[in-house]
């Protein structure tokens, strides 16, 4: 909200300039082989969580989220925080080059059942409720919080795991129709990342003053966000078709 020296609220642009800070340092250190080596990679990947989440306590320019509300909307009043989130990077690219130190090993390649991805998929996501519940190890990057550098990042790390897992499972499935809906969303996740906030977030608030139960307008309003993001996808798509079929026949 320019002129009042106010910003407005929007919560997926901390993921965007994040993601690609991120992607470009790992992308330079992979390339030019400083941590090519896997038992190298696995050791920065020890030094950066800790050292990152060191930072972020110390940093003075942790960010400072006081909020309010302007026509129904959220906003902050004071936001710092190092430019392009850079102060995120250790954190960040740990993950990163934790999820490219194996990437020729595939778990969906063994002959496992079905029902045993299902129980480790549960495991591992007991693992993550029982941290962020019980031993308070629950993390949002988006306002510097990160509870414990162990702890954190077991929960994340199980958490991405019980997602893999679960989707192996419904991909082993008789029933094709689970993974190819997935297999749908996931191809316009980018969209639903970028768009999927202010259609959840205005029409859960439209409901909630409507009186409509907070179960009922959660459910609602994610369902709204997930289908104006996926309508808008789907849109783009047939526009950049169309414009791809003009070019062929001139």
């Amino acid at each position: 909200l320019y002129g009042t020296g106010k910003t407005m609220f929007w919560g997926q642009l901390w993921f965007l300039t994040s993601l690609f800070v991120t992607t470009c340092s790992c992308h330079f250190l992979i390339r030019s082989h400083v941590i090519s080596n896997k038992c190298i990679r696995i050791i920065t990947v020890i030094i950066l969580v800790p050292t990152g989440t060191w930072f972020l306590a110390w940093a003075p320019t942790t960010p400072h989220l006081n909020w309010f509300w302007i026509n129904n909307r959220y906003y902050f009043a004071v936001i710092e925080g190092l430019p392009w989130n850079i102060d995120l990077l250790p954190i960040t690219a740990a993950f990163y080059l934790l999820g490219t130190t194996f990437p020729k090993y595939r778990i969906g390649d063994q002959p496992t059942k079905t029902s045993l991805y299902f129980l480790a998929a549960a495991g591992a996501f007991a693992i993550v409720g029982t941290g962020s519940l019980l031993m308070d190890w629950r993390m949002d990057l988006n306002i510097r919080h990160y509870a414990h550098w162990a702890g954190s990042t077991l929960t994340a790390i199980c958490g991405i795991g019980g997602i893999l897992l679960l989707s192996l499972a419904l991909e082993k499935l008789s029933h094709r129709w689970t993974s190819q809906t997935l297999s749908f969303i996931g191809k316009r996740s980018l969209f639903i990342l970028v768009l999927h906030f202010s259609f959840q977030n205005n029409s859960f608030r439209k409901m909630d003053a409507a009186g409509v139960p907070e179960l009922v307008a959660a459910i609602g309003s994610f369902a709204i966000g997930l289908g104006a993001s996926i309508a808008f996808s789907l849109l783009w798509e047939r526009i950049r078709k169309g414009r791809t079929a003009s070019k062929e026949i001139i």
